[in-house]
C-alpha cells in the first residue's frame, strides 16, 4: 500500500513544472515597463515592421495584423507612437501610427523552432480583447508551468492604452510556449524573450580538456 501511495505521489509530481516564476498582469505602456528591461539578451518583437521575425527560433499562430481593421481599430503599446497620449497614434497623424498582432480566440508563441535554445524568459502585452484573459506557459515536452488570469478589458476598442498589461514568465529550463486568450478577438504586442547564453562549441571543447586535465591531476595523487 505504502509503495502504490509513494509511486502516485511520485507520477504526480512528475507531471508539474517546479521553479516558474510569473509576472503581471502590469500596466504597459512602453518597453521599460517590461520586468525583463535590463536583463542582457532582452527581445522584443513589435510588430511595427508588419512581420514576426524578431525573436530566435520563435513562430506564432498569428499573421493579421490590427491595422487590417482600419487605423482606427489599432491598439498598440502606446510609446510606439513616438509618444504616451493615451492612444495608439499620435493625435491622429498616419506617419505615427502603432502596430500589433491580431487573432480570434487564443494567441500561441512556440519557442524552439529549428533547433534553436528555449528562453529562460517569455512575455507579451496584452492591448485588446474582452472579458476574461487567461495567460498560460509551457516548459519542454508540453509540460504547464501555469496560469495567470486577468479581468482588465475595458470594452474600448479604438485605440485606448490604458487597459494595456504585461503578463510573462520564468523558468530556467527553458521556455517551450505560451497562450494568451479570452472570449473575443484579441490584440498582442511586444512579445519578448531571452535567452540564456548558449556556449560556442569551441568553448564546450576547451571545457572538456580542462576537465580531463583535473581529473588526471586527482588520479596521479590517488597514486
Amino acid at each position: 500500500m505504502r509503495k502504490t501511495f509513494l509511486t502516485s505521489i511520485a507520477l504526480l509530481v512528475s507531471g508539474l513544472a517546479v521553479g516558474q516564476t510569473f509576472y503581471g498582469p502590469t500596466t504597459y505602456v512602453q518597453a521599460s515597463d517590461s520586468p525583463f528591461w535590463g536583463i542582457s539578451g532582452l527581445l522584443i518583437e513589435d510588430a511595427e515592421d508588419h512581420l514576426f521575425d524578431d525573436l530566435i527560433g520563435a513562430t506564432c499562430n498569428f499573421t493579421r495584423l490590427s491595422s487590417s481593421f482600419g487605423t482606427s481599430l489599432i491598439d498598440s503599446v502606446d510609446a510606439d507612437d513616438g509618444v504616451i497620449n493615451g492612444a495608439s497614434n499620435d493625435g491622429g497623424n498616419p506617419a505615427h501610427y502603432g502596430e500589433a498582432f491580431w487573432r480570434s480566440g487564443s494567441m500561441t508563441i512556440t519557442f524552439g523552432d529549428g533547433g534553436a535554445p528555449l528562453p529562460t524568459y517569455a512575455g507579451l502585452v496584452w492591448t485588446d480583447g474582452s472579458g476574461t484573459i487567461t495567460f498560460e506557459a509551457f516548459g519542454a515536452g508540453h509540460v504547464s508551468l501555469g496560469t495567470v488570469v486577468g479581468n482588465h478589458a475595458d470594452g474600448n476598442f479604438q485605440g485606448g492604452t490604458a487597459e494595456d498589461r504585461f503578463y510573462g514568465v520564468h523558468f530556467a529550463a527553458g521556455i517551450e510556449s505560451m497562450t494568451i486568450s479570452n472570449p473575443s478577438g484579441i490584440e498582442v504586442d511586444h512579445v519578448q524573450a531571452v535567452y540564456s547564453p548558449v556556449p560556442e562549441p569551441t568553448t564546450l571543447a576547451l571545457a572538456g580538456l580542462a576537465l580531463g586535465a583535473a581529473a588526471r591531476r586527482v588520479r596521479r595523487r590517488k597514486r
